[in-house]
């Protein structure tokens, strides 16, 4: 099995995987938990950094490949904002309020719109 993870944003010159999707392969997670605590924990600020940058900068350091999607996400600190989400990125991000949150899944599970979709790929 494949032992990657996927960057989805570029963001100040570096490549991240930010945490509004974080995929990863099964043997990437096994080599998360087997460096965690024995080499991430020591080599890296656990305390001083999110979730999502610890989790991709421990999958570097324990030898897991990055590949790079930025079609997986639509996010206002990497690319682009959202706006309508309607774009078919898997995930939209950010959205601080419920109003804007309902809105953006409307757009985005608009099934007359996915059936569009689909069609034109066939």
């Amino acid at each position: 099995a494949p032992n990657l993870y996927f960057q989805n944003c570029r963001f100040q010159n570096r490549l991240w995987m930010l945490c509004a999707i974080e995929v990863l392969s099964k043997a990437a997670l096994n080599a998360y938990f087997e460096g965690r605590d024995t080499v991430c924990r020591r080599a890296l600020d656990y305390d001083g950094m999110g979730e999502d940058t610890f989790l991709s900068r421990c999958l570097d350091a324990v030898g897991v490949r990055a590949v790079q999607d930025f079609d997986l996400l639509a996010d206002g600190y990497c690319n682009e904002a959202p706006g309508a989400c309607n774009t078919n990125q898997v995930a939209y991000h950010p959205f601080k309020d419920k109003g804007s949150w309902a809105a953006c899944f409307r757009s985005a599970t608009n099934a007359a719109r996915w059936e569009r979709v689909v069609a034109l790929k066939k």
